[in-house]
C-alpha cells in the first residue's frame, strides 16, 4: 500500500471516528399511566401492559409493565419506534393471558402517559400466595413434563382457588434451581424407573421447597401452581400405598 493510499486510509478513519463521536447516544421513552377494572374501580389482578414492535406481521418479544395493587404500570427504556400497546391479564384457565385492550402508538423521544378502563372480568381474581413447606406426593418428569401431585394429606388447595376437586387441578410445575438442591442433587442421579403415566419416570418425593399460585404455570400455562424444591428428602418408585 502506498504513501497516498495510507494517508487516504487514515482521512477516512479519522473522519469516521468523528461522526461516531459527535453521534447522539440512542434515546429511549418511558410509558407509564394507569389501568382500572370499569366494573371495581380497582385495579385488575395479575394485569401487564406490553409494548409490541407493531411490525404487521408476528410481534417480536415485547417491553412490559406489571400492573400494581394501585393500578399504576410503567415501562422503561422504550426504543421510539411505533408499537402496539396491549393491556394483558392472566386467566384462570391456561394459555396463560388474554388481551382487554390494545392501541398502536407512535413512541418519540418523549415519555407517554396512557391510562386504561378495561372490562376485566375475565381476568384470574385469586390471591396468589407462597408456601414454604414439606411435600409428600408424586412426581412425573417427561418431554415437556415436570409435574408433582400432592398426597391428599398434604394438598394445598383452598376454597378460593376455585379449581374443583380434580387432583389435575392441584399439581405443581417443578421448577429445579440451577444451583442444585440440598440432598439428591436432581433427577439425573435419581433411580432408574418405568414409564409413568404420561411415558416418563414417576417417583414418590418427600421434599421441601416454596409452592407458588394459584396462576398458570409451566407448559402452556396448564400447571395451576409452581414448585421449587430446595431439599430432597426421601424418593423411590412410585406405589399405590405412596400417600397411606
Amino acid at each position: 500500500m502506498g504513501i497516498s493510499s495510507l494517508v487516504a486510509l487514515a482521512l477516512i478513519t479519522a473522519t469516521w471516528n468523528a461522526l461516531v463521536a459527535q453521534a447522539p447516544a440512542p434515546a429511549f421513552a418511558r410509558v407509564d399511566g394507569v389501568v382500572l377494572d370499569s366494573a371495581s374501580g380497582r385495579a385488575p389482578a395479575k394485569t401487564r401492559v406490553c409494548a409490541f414492535l407493531d411490525t404487521g406481521g408476528v410481534r417480536p418479544m415485547p417491553r412490559c409493565g406489571a400492573v400494581d395493587s394501585l393500578g399504576f404500570y410503567r415501562i422503561d427504556s422504550v426504543v421510539p419506534s411505533r408499537r402496539v400497546l396491549s393491556v394483558q391479564c392472566a386467566t384462570v384457565r391456561g394459555p396463560a393471558s388474554t388481551q382487554l385492550a390494545f392501541e398502536t402508538i407512535v413512541v418519540g423521544n418523549s415519555d407517554i402517559h396512557r391510562d386504561w378502563t378495561v372490562h376485566a372480568f375475565a381476568c384470574d381474581a385469586r390471591e396468589t400466595r407462597r408456601v414454604t413447606a414439606t411435600f409428600r406426593g408424586h412426581y412425573t418428569t417427561a418431554l415437556e413434563t415436570s409435574s408433582f401431585v400432592p398426597c391428599p394429606a398434604d394438598g394445598w388447595l383452598v376454597p378460593g382457588d376455585s379449581l374443583g376437586t380434580d387432583p389435575v387441578h392441584g399439581r405443581a410445575w417443578v421448577i429445579w434451581p440451577a444451583s442444585g438442591v440440598k440432598g439428591l442433587k436432581g433427577v439425573t442421579k435419581w433411580p432408574d424407573m418405568p414409564p409413568g403415566w404420561v411415558g416418563g419416570p414417576q417417583y414418590y418425593v418427600q421434599w421441601h421447597g416454596t409452592l407458588v399460585g394459584p396462576g398458570a404455570y409451566g407448559h402452556m400455562g396448564m400447571s395451576a401452581f409452581e414448585f421449587r424444591p430446595d431439599s430432597v428428602l426421601f424418593v423411590h418408585a412410585a406405589r399405590d400405598n405412596d400417600c397411606r
